[in-house]
C-alpha cells in the first residue's frame, strides 16, 4: 500500500462539541490527475475500528476520534489505496487532503468477476446465505435490479424499507438504530433521534457497480459478530478489489 499525499492541519470547518480526549476530522479525497473529489472512497482507522464513505464533494467527517497518533487508510475502486500517519490534536479539527492516483490497468470484466466470488467467499457470504436467514445479493443480481442507488436494494430486502429519512425496520422493537459494515468496517453511526430505527444511510454513498455483494439481515436474524449494540438490522456491503487489493 502507498503512502498517502497529504496536507494536514487544524481547521474551523466543524465545531467539536466531544470530550477534552477526542479530535474531529475531515478527510477530502481528489484525484491525481484532473484534482476532481473521489466519492465513494473509503477513509479508515485502524486503531479504533471507525470508517466513513465520502460523498460527492470527496468529503468524510468524522466528528469524534480519539485524539493522539493513527494510521488512516483510504481506498476507491479504480486507484491506487494509501496509507499515511496523522496525529490528531484534542479539542481540534483536522483537515487532510488525500491524493490518490489511478491505476494504470483495469483487469477484464470476467476477471474481477472471478476474484469477487473467491472475495465474498473467503469473508464468508455463501456460507451464511446457505444458512437461510437474511437477504442476499450478488454483484449478478444487483446488476439484474439495475438500482438507481443503494438503498434500491434495501427496498428488495425483507422487513427493511429505505428512504432519505435512512432505513427503518417497522416490525423492529427492543432495538435501535441499524449497523452497517463496509468490508467488515463499521460504518460511523449517526441515529436520527427522533426516529430510532433509523440511520444516515452512508452506503448510499457507495457506488452501485463497486458492490460485490451485500447482506441485510433484521433481528433476531443478525449474525453475532455484527449485533454490537442491539441493532434492528445490519447491513453489510462488500466491495470488489482488484488484483493489488485495491
Amino acid at each position: 500500500m502507498a503512502v498517502a499525499a497529504i496536507l494536514a492541519g487544524p481547521c474551523s470547518w466543524a465545531p467539536l462539541s466531544a470530550q477534552d480526549s477526542m479530535a474531529a476530522l475531515v478527510v477530502r479525497v481528489r484525484a491525481a490527475d484532473t484534482g476532481a473529489p473521489v466519492a465513494g472512497a473509503a477513509a479508515s482507522f485502524t486503531a479504533v475500528h471507525l470508517s466513513e464513505i465520502t460523498d460527492e464533494r470527496g468529503l468524510a467527517n468524522f466528528g469524534a476520534v480519539p485524539a493522539g497518533s493513527d494510521l488512516i487508510r483510504v481506498r476507491a475502486y479504480g486507484y491506487r489505496p494509501v496509507a499515511a500517519s496523522l496525529n490528531l490534536v484534542a479539542a481540534e479539527t483536522t483537515a487532510v487532503i488525500v491524493t490518490l492516483r489511478r491505476l494504470p490497468i483495469q483487469l477484464p470484466t470476467v476477471k474481477v468477476t472471478g476474484r469477487t466470488n473467491a472475495d465474498l467467499a473467503r469473508h464468508g457470504f455463501y456460507k451464511r446465505q446457505r444458512g437461510g436467514f437474511g437477504t442476499f445479493f450478488t454483484h449478478q443480481q444487483i446488476e439484474d435490479a439495475k438500482p438507481v442507488r443503494t438503498r434500491d436494494l434495501l427496498n428488495l430486502a425483507a422487513g427493511v424499507r429505505a428512504s432519505d429519512r435512512g432505513i427503518s425496520v417497522p416490525s423492529a422493537a427492543g432495538c435501535s438504530g441499524v449497523n452497517e459494515f463496509v468490508d467488515g468496517v463499521h460504518v460511523v453511526d449517526h441515529k436520527d433521534e427522533d426516529f430510532v430505527t433509523t440511520h444516515s444511510l452512508a452506503i448510499d454513498r457507495v457506488p452501485i457497480d463497486r458492490i460485490a455483494g451485500m447482506e441485510v439481515y433484521v433481528v433476531p436474524t443478525i449474525p453475532p459478530p455484527y449485533g454490537l449494540g442491539s441493532p434492528c438490522a445490519v447491513v453489510l456491503v462488500w466491495l470488489m478489489h482488484s488484483a493489488d487489493g485495491s
